[in-house]
């Protein structure tokens, strides 16, 4: 992994927009996905599975695009971070992070797993 990315923020919406574009309906279909009876992860199965450490750093370890994500249960709350989860641009329309297919037990795992 690279020290440092070196994305605008302009260049990182672009990604986004190509990558949501490569999505199908049912990945996209928040409805279906919450519907699927599959096996429950742990929250860091899924902060693996989403490569959330790709911008973020957890524990120390993990890329720098994002902010730390070290004590931010602590400082800005669980409500704050499970909205952040199921909406990524709520807060700041130019956020580079993107929507991913979770349900709400994967938000509820990810939020206890940042939590320890």
């Amino acid at each position: 992994m690279r020290a440092k990315a070196h994305m605008t923020g302009k260049e990182a919406l672009a990604v986004e927009a190509f990558l949501a574009s490569t999505l199908t309906a049912d990945v996209r279909n928040e409805a279906n996905y919450a519907n699927v009876d599959a096996p429950k992860k742990t929250g860091a199965e899924l902060v693996a599975q989403f490569g959330c450490q790709g911008c973020h750093q957890i524990r120390g370890e993990g890329g720098k695009l994002g902010p730390t994500l070290d004590g931010v249960i602590s400082n800005k709350g669980e409500a704050f971070v499970l909205k952040k989860l199921a909406n990524p641009k709520f807060n700041n329309a130019a956020s580079a992070m993107p929507k991913y297919p979770m349900n709400k037990a994967d938000m509820k795992a990810i939020v206890g797993y940042l939590a320890k």
